[in-house]
């Protein structure tokens, strides 16, 4: 799914082309509705709209031309492909700028954009994809041995121990659990910190 702002929507076929093309269905709720339900239940809400609308599809918000989402495959890889002129990128106006600030590579863009990707390349490359998915493995079957035998528990809980788990190892290089009072405690306890605050309504 890809989200763009309808006001900026030059794309390879310009303006004045736009402009006569036939508009998306819009999601028939006031703005703030859609905000409130967009903020608290982003997946399920994007997805139902889909469902009931189809492929492309209009939110009402407080921009004048409102925001137009594309789930189609060839739209989403036109956009990552297009010249910053042609679709200019939101990602400095993100919500995590102020957690992050504006020279990482998700609230970076153009030039700057570019040289901290290059930056982070190397970690994505075949070979230690293959070392993350040996860690994967290893973290899931240490995690599932803990888990009860007949007896119900809470799963989301147990998968963000691995997904934890998963990040200090692959990111950090923390292998295993670390002893309270290192710094490798403090940076897990630092990260769990994190993610319980994005989860928090």
């Amino acid at each position: 799914m890809a989200v763009l702002a309808a006001e900026n929507v030059s794309g390879p076929i310009g303006l004045e082309e736009a402009a006569a093309m036939p508009q998306p269905p819009v999601i028939p709720l006031p703005p703030l509705i859609q905000l409130m339900r967009f903020n608290r239940r982003q997946v399920e809400f994007v997805f139902r709209a889909r469902r009931e609308l189809g492929d492309v599809f209009a939110m009402r918000t407080h921009e004048p031309a409102g925001q137009i989402v594309t789930g189609l495959p060839d739209d989403v890889r036109s956009l990552l492909t297009a010249k910053p002129e042609q679709a200019p990128s939101l990602t400095a106006e993100s919500s995590l700028g102020p957690l992050i600030g504006p020279n990482s590579v998700l609230t970076s863009i153009g030039e700057r954009h570019m040289r901290q990707r290059k930056l982070l390349l190397p970690r994505f490359h075949g070979d230690a994809i293959e070392r993350y998915t040996e860690t994967i493995a290893e973290v899931a079957e240490r995690e599932i041995d803990a888990w009860p035998l007949r007896q119900a528990f809470a799963l989301a809980p147990r998968m963000q121990a691995i997904t934890l788990d998963v990040i200090m190892a692959g990111i950090f290089g923390i292998e295993g659990r670390a002893q309270q009072g290192t710094a490798e405690h403090r940076v897990r306890s630092a990260v769990r910190r994190l993610s319980d605050f994005s989860m928090s309504p």
